[in-house]
Parts: structure tokens; sequence; C-alpha cells
């Protein structure tokens, strides 16, 4: 880049008419003679320098900066021999007497400190610093040298008298070195078995050890640490300070939640974690209650202390998702201190009630945050947690207003915010009642979105434009997003010394996964991606295919990389389906290419034999047993559970409905579903011995998948998941796509036998509504396909006390029959359609008798 001087770096810019001419600028003072005949001084002290240095190690440019170095060298010379002479006691770690410092050593100091001198960068620095060891510690044996090496890395890491108490090095260096990482459990079980000696330990060292950031404690130890600090205190309330309260709320904040169900009388009497909390707040007020408040700015550092206590109370409170819990601690600080919750804890209860599927209360809170005070303004987490919401119920107009408000209110977007507005954009587009026919606007909006971002690299970015590009269809730009980021993390965990199996589960993301695969069911030939409309997009593409590269060249380092066809734009149906079966496998199968989980060996068809023929009497039982059974062999054989999900599952099972192949489909659903009704009847026919089972006689190796024996279908459903609401939708949306009257009835009836089981029945009311309302509707469709518009007219009849039909969710009867004109069908099904809640009626009747 050019500079206003028209310069580059150190290089002068000379113009001419077709090229440019670089002349380096003079980098030393010293200037030439012009006459070669006269010498000069410089010549002279050029030529002692020579001689002082013949391989030009120095490295000195200026004859002038030497020469000051030289006087250096001379007079600290001076003051070392004198030092020396003057303070032999100094000398005692490294001498026995002054009669041992002869010339040899004093050069060999001088040596030291001349070539520390000599040069100032950086490899220099370690040559002095090696030399300055060898030279005092060269007495010493390697054991001494790594010992005392230990010793001065243990008391950085925690102060001396601590480190004393502990009295293993090993100990704190094994679990305090990685500051990314560390693990303080074992610190401070070490310290709690000597607790007694804090009694004497100085306060400045205790509060040096406070405040370390002592975290991640389990709650045994969170335990032991309060006893570690009550000793110290003397079990006086007003020796307990602020820092050490602070240390033990903020790690109880982090531990998880434990629900017992309780009942909200019992809140503190049945859970030992929030029994805890309850009692470090009443000490906390005990120990307040002693402080005296001198001077208003002291009155506002402890408001602001209360208001951090609060919001660790808040912030583990707020994962049991009980309101009573949260009302507690809200409603106690508000009356004890008269204070209000700051914006951190706002912010958390904010994302309370969003987990509690509430947004009228957390919207609420949020437009009191912006009115209340500045201090209580929303920041940039409080936007991102409202964008959150926003993507939830899927108004974008909304996210769009919340955006343009934080410029306004000079609120700097992060990169969160920025992935969360293209992957909210990016859902949006996927609805057509909620995009109004805008899709393709609302994704290239996402994009521009995610152009504003410098790091493109992170999950949250990868995600949002692994979205955008799964809901457009664009296969390319996802391939190359997934790949390369995958990748990159299975680097990342191999470098660190974790195994391939155990890299690649850590690598392979579900969420990215799934939009892989969904950018494979939206896949159209011929289709123009989105982004080659748009000029900058067009950069942006070009720049995500090139970057990734599906050979082994740039990955030699890897023993395997994931199983992508070399192509950068695949343009052929067979191609998706291959590439998505080919990574299915691969996922599922944990990176692994020495086995395989379709095939098993024979120790594994002897173990369910043996869990199958345990001639038990009792269904349950037996069916509890071949699922335990199932279960260890599916921790055992590495089957990666983070993958094999529902939402993956149906994604993978959505390709072949939307390209059309049918035999895709049944493969695919055989392979990785199971139906319960089939599984109880296997389980009720080993009971009744109307099976035949293959037993020890086995002599094969291995067995391959086969349909033909009850164990290898009981050994498959470790890689199987059982259906359910979602599957069975899935199935009669397939039915719809293929004709397939058959199947669907077959479905029809599966169904029906799972509503009548235990698993539906446990469902919360409100999900098997949503499950038999989503099923009844594809029913219908599925009737009307077929031209039974009958039936299809019956399910809407017969259901229209439990379903709340809507015109969108019979649109295709409705214009099937008035093809037909059918008027008295259309008639009674729009009779239903416009049918008044007769709640609503009953509200709006009052409301015209108030007017």
């Amino acid at each position: 880049m050019l500079n206003r001087n028209g310069r580059i770096g150190k290089y002068r810019r000379v113009l001419s008419q077709k090229r440019y001419v670089f002349i380096p600028r003079a980098t030393s003072s010293i200037k030439a003679s012009r006459n070669s005949g006269i010498i000069n001084n410089n010549e002279v002290r050029m030529k002692v320098l020579q001689e002082l240095d013949p391989y030009n190690v120095m490295k000195i440019e200026d004859s002038k900066v030497l020469e000051k170095k030289l006087k250096k060298l001379q007079s600290f010379t001076k003051d070392l021999k004198r030092q020396l002479l003057a303070s032999p006691d100094s000398l005692k770690s490294k001498y026995d007497s002054l009669d041992n410092i002869d010339n040899d050593d004093l050069d060999r100091e001088a040596d030291t400190i001349f070539h520390s001198l000599r040069s100032s960068d950086e490899k220099s620095n370690k040559q002095k610093n090696a030399k300055l060891i060898s030279s005092n510690f060269g007495s010493k044996n390697l054991t001494e040298l790594i010992s005392m090496a230990k010793a001065d890395q243990a008391t950085s890491l925690l102060p001396e008298p601590i480190k004393d108490i502990i009295n293993d090095d090993e100990l704190i260096i094994k679990n305090l070195s990685n500051k990314t990482k560390q693990d303080w459990n074992p610190i401070i079980e070490k310290l709690y078995l000597n607790k007694d000696k804090f009694k004497d330990l100085p306060r400045k060292t205790f509060k040096k050890f406070v405040l370390t950031h002592i975290q991640g404690l389990s709650f045994q130890n969170i335990n032991k640490l309060d006893e570690i600090f009550k000793v110290f205190a003397g079990n006086e309330l007003k020796k307990f300070n602020f820092i050490m309260y602070s240390c033990l709320f903020e790690n109880i904040s982090k531990l998880p939640f434990v629900n017992l169900n309780i009942n909200d009388e019992s809140l503190f009497v049945n859970n030992r974690i929030l029994s805890k909390l309850k009692e470090l707040v009443d000490r906390y007020d005990k120990t307040n209650e002693t402080i005296v408040v001198t001077n208003e700015k002291f009155h506002g550092n402890r408001n602001k202390q209360h208001n951090i206590i609060l919001n660790y109370c808040i912030s583990y409170t707020s994962k049991s998702l009980k309101v009573a819990y949260v009302d507690y601690f809200l409603k106690h600080f508000k009356q004890k201190y008269d204070i209000l919750p700051d914006k951190f804890t706002f912010t958390n209860i904010i994302q309370f009630y969003s987990r509690l599927d509430l947004p009228e209360k957390a919207w609420d809170i949020f437009d009191t945050m912006k009115f209340l005070s500045q201090a209580h303004a929303p920041d940039i987490k409080t936007y991102n947690t409202m964008l959150t919401l926003c993507q939830r119920s899927k108004n974008y107009a909304k996210a769009i207003d919340l955006f343009h408000e934080m410029k306004d209110r000079k609120v700097v977007p992060n990169v969160s915010t920025f992935s969360l507005m293209g992957s909210l954009l990016a859902t949006c587009s996927s609805d057509n009642i909620t995009a109004e026919g805008n899709d393709k606007a609302l994704r290239l909006l996402g994009w521009k979105f995610i152009s504003e971002m410098m790091n493109k690299d992170d999950l949250l970015s990868v995600g949002a434009m692994m979205s955008l590009a799964a809901y457009d269809g664009d296969v390319a730009v996802a391939r190359a997003l997934y790949f390369e980021y995958t990748m990159n993390q299975y680097r990342k965990y191999k470098a660190q010394g974790k195994n391939d199996v155990e890299s690649w589960q850590k690598a392979m993301n579900p969420i990215l996964f799934n939009y892989l695969l969904l950018s494979y069911s939206k896949y159209s030939p011929g289709k123009l991606p989105l982004l080659l409309g748009w000029e900058e997009g067009r950069h942006l593409r070009r720049d995500l295919l090139n970057f990734a590269d599906y050979t082994v060249r740039n990955y030699e380092d890897c023993p395997i990389i994931l199983p992508f066809l070399p192509l950068i734009e695949l343009d052929d149906v067979n191609q998706i389906v291959m590439e998505s079966n080919a990574l299915w496998h691969f996922h599922v199968n944990s990176g692994r290419v020495d086995k395989d989980y379709l095939t098993y060996g024979k120790d594994d068809v002897e173990l369910m034999h043996k869990a199958c023929s345990n001639n038990s009497t009792d269904l349950n039982k037996l069916s509890t047993n071949i699922l335990s059974q199932v279960s260890k062999l599916k921790i055992s054989n590495n089957i990666n559970t983070k993958i094999l999900n529902y939402k993956c599952v149906l994604t993978y099972l959505t390709i072949p409905i939307r390209l059309n192949i049918q035999e895709e489909y049944i493969r695919r659903l055989r392979l990785y579903t199971f139906d319960q009704d089939e599984f109880v009847n296997l389980t009720t026919c080993i009971i009744q011995d109307k099976l035949p089972m293959i037993g020890k006689e086995t002599s094969s190796k291995d067995l391959m998948l086969k349909e033909s024996n009850v164990e290898s279908y009981f050994l498959s459903i470790q890689h199987k998941l059982m259906m359910e609401n979602s599957i069975y939708a899935n199935c009669m949306k397939s039915a719809i796509q293929f004709h397939d009257s058959e199947f669907g009835s077959k479905i029809w009836s599966s169904r029906g036998k799972y509503r009548k089981s235990l698993q539906f029945k446990m469902l919360p009311m409100r999900t098997r509504i949503e499950s038999d309302t989503e099923f009844a509707q594809l029913m219908v469709n599925f009737f009307t396909e077929q031209r039974q518009y009958t039936d299809a007219l019956s399910i809407v009849l017969s259901s229209q006390r439990y379903i709340n039909w809507t015109y969108p969710m019979i649109k295709m009867l409705h214009h099937a029959l008035v093809e037909l004109e059918d008027e008295r069908s259309i008639n009674r099904l729009l009779e239903i359609v416009n049918k008044k809640d007769p709640i609503k009626d009953l509200n709006l009747r009052i409301e015209e008798l108030s007017l």
C-alpha cells in the first residue's frame, strides 16, 4: 500500500511512463568517501571493528553505537571487579571463598555480558540466559535443575506459602499449568487436609490465593473451600470478606441444576445445593450487618457487590426453569438491600424466560432495561438474546429493527450478532408463510450480514453460512464450509493426543452436519445459486470454493479425510445420493475404517444370544435385558450417538423423498429405524419359543446384517432409532410423494399402535396434540392425492372437536372439491374452517356489550 508521500516501506517510488523503479534508501549513517585515496577516521574505526569481529557477528551498522557499548562494557567490568572484592558473601552459593575467584572466572562473566550486549534481538537474549544459567547452576546435576524449575513454575502458579502447604509441585503444575483447562479440585482437596495451616497465613498471601480465580469446583470441594475460608477467618463473620463470598457463589453458579421435582413450598429442603446457596446468602447478610457504611461512595460499592451476588444466585436458579426459585432471591435482595437488578441480572432473567418459552415477559424486561437508566441499558449480550427470541418466533422484521436500534444506541455488533442475523434470516426464508414470497431476498440479506464479519472460521459464522447455503440448495458452498471446518477440528484434537475415534467424534458437529444434509435435500439440477446474482457474493463464493481441497494433498498429516467426492460442484442426482450415503456411514461409524457397524462379530452375536435366551417369561424384563445389551454394544462399537439423532435422521431420509428415489428411501428407513410394535412382537415370540436363533454353533467370523435371524435384528438396533411422531410424519410425506397407497396405509396402522404405547402417553399433552394435528393434516393430503375425497373429509369431520382446522391445512382438499364442483362437501368443509371458537366468540360479545 502507498502512503501519503508515495513510498512503499523503505523504498522510494520513481515513476516512468511504463514501469516502476524502486531505489532503496540509505539505511546507514556512514557516508561513503568520494575520494578513495583519503583515509578518514571512519575507515580506521571499521578496521578496528573487523579485527574485533572478523566474522561480522555483531552486525552493528554505526561505529558510534559500538563505541558506546564498549565503554559501557569497560565500566561495567570495573564495577563488577570492585563488587566482587568488596562483598565476598554474595558469592558463597557459587564459590567457596574469594581465593577461588580467578581471572578465568571473571573473563567468563565478562564474555557473557559482552555477547549479551552485542545484539538486541531475541535469539541473543536466549543465548545470554542460557550462559547465565549454565554459569550459575553448572555445579548442579540434572535432577536438581528439574526440581528447581518445577519449584519456580509452581510458585508462579500459586503463592509460595500456599505451595508449601500443598508440598507437591507436580500436582500444582499438572492441574494448573494449562490456563484454559485448570482443575482446582485436587488442589482444594490437598489444601483441605492441611486446613489448620491457614490460621497463621498472612492476609495478603491469602487474598492473592483467592484472586487466582478458583473455578470449576464440585459441590463437595466448594464445601471444603468454605471450611478453609472459615479456618482462615477464625469462624468470625466480620472477617469473611466479599472476595471469599464471590468465589463460593461463582463456583455454585456454574454447577448443573439437579431437578428433584419438589413442590414450591419445600424449595430448600430436598436440594442440598439450593440449601447451601440459601445458607451462604444468610451468612452474607449477617456479615453485612457488621459493616458500617461510612460514605456514599462506599454505599455505592456495596450495592455493586450485592448485585454481583444476586447475579450468581439468578445464574444458578434460572437453570431450574422454576419461577419460584428465581423470585425468592429477587424478593430477598429487594427487601434486604433495596436494590434493583443490574443489566447482567436482567439479561439472565431474560434468558430464563426465553428457556421457559415466555417471550412476552422477556420483552417486557427488555423494554424496562432500555428506559430504566443508562447503567441498565441493554448490552450486546442482551441484544443477542433478543435476536435468539426473534429467531425462535421467526420474526425477521423485529430482528432487523433490533439491529438498527443497536446502531442507534452505539452498541457494537459482534460475531454472534452477525451470525444470528444470518441464521435467523435463513430460518425465516424456509417458511413460505413467514417469508411471504421473499425467501430469496431474505437469504440475500443474510449473506450481506455475513459479509460484514471479519472472522468467518468460527462455529457461529460457519453455522450461519451453512444455514444460508443449505436453504438455498447451494451444495458446493455447504460442502466446502463443512469440509474445511471439520478437518481443522480433527487436526486440532489429534494434536492434543486424542485417538482417531475420539478426535472424529469431537470434530463432527451434528448441527453443521444436518445443514450439509439439508443442502443435499434442497439440491435441484440446473439451479443457479443465489450468490451468483450479487457481485460481492460471487467473490465470497469463489473464495470459499477455492479454499476447499477434497484431496489428501493438503492433509498429508491426517491418516484419513472426510469421504467427499473430489469435485468442486456436484452436477448429478446420483452423486448427491452416493456422497450423502458415504458421509452418513462415515459419521455414524465415528470415522473408523477398520470396523463397520453393519458387520457383527461372532462375540457380539453370542452375547445377544445369551440376552435373548434367558428363559424369561416376563416381557418387560426381557426387553430391558436386550436393550441394555444393545446400549453396551453401542458404546463398545463407538456408534456416534451425536450424529445418530432424530433431526439428522429425518433430514437424511428427506433427501431421497425430494429427489424422488423410493428404493433409496426404503433402504435408509429399514437400516436406521425400527418399529416398536415389531420389537414387542419379536420379544413375545422369543418367550413363546416361536423363533429359531443362531446359537453357539455359528462358525463364521463376521455376520452381515440379515433379517432372517432375531439376533441380527436386535444387534442392528444399536444403529437404529425407534420410530416416533416425526418419523411417522416423514413416512407419510414419502407415501404422498411416491403415490404409494399401500405404504401409506401401513404407516397409518403403525402409528395408530404407537399412540397406544406408553412412550406416546408419557409425552406432554401439548406435544401429543401437535403431533396428532400434523399427522391428521398429512392423512388428509394423502387421501386427497389418492382421490379418496370422502375419506379425507371424514378425517376432518371426525377430528374437529380436537383439532383446530385452518384453511392452509385443508387447502389441497378444498381445491380438489372445487374441481369436482361438490358444493355440499365444500360447504361442510368451510363450515368447519370458519367455525368460531366459543370462548373467543363469548369474549367478543362481552366487548360489544361493554361498548
